[in-house]
């Protein structure tokens, strides 16, 4: 039996992951040296200071990649990457 390699191939999914209801006083804070507009934060610095949100989701942008190949061309296996997580804030 002969495996015939392919490319990977890509594609993108948004998956929701939680979310939270009503929370008081919330900061964000940088985790890394960030550059906003003309200030720059250093780690450690809040960002934003919020006393409350009424609801918080959190979603994943994940990028997912398979191989495939053999009987069927099935793919074999998978890789699942974070890119981006998305914050909603209302």
């Amino acid at each position: 039996m002969a495996v015939v390699a392919r490319p990977l191939f890509y594609r993108r999914i948004m998956e929701p992951d939680f979310s939270f209801k009503e929370l008081y006083e919330v900061s964000l804070k940088a985790t890394y040296p960030i550059e906003v507009g003309d200030r720059t934060f250093e780690p450690e610095e809040t960002i934003v200071v919020f006393d409350e949100i009424q609801l918080a989701n959190f979603a994943e942008i994940k990028q997912t990649a398979s191989a495939k190949g053999g009987y069927d061309n099935r793919s074999l296996i998978f890789w699942d990457n974070t890119s981006e997580v998305k914050l909603s804030l209302t």
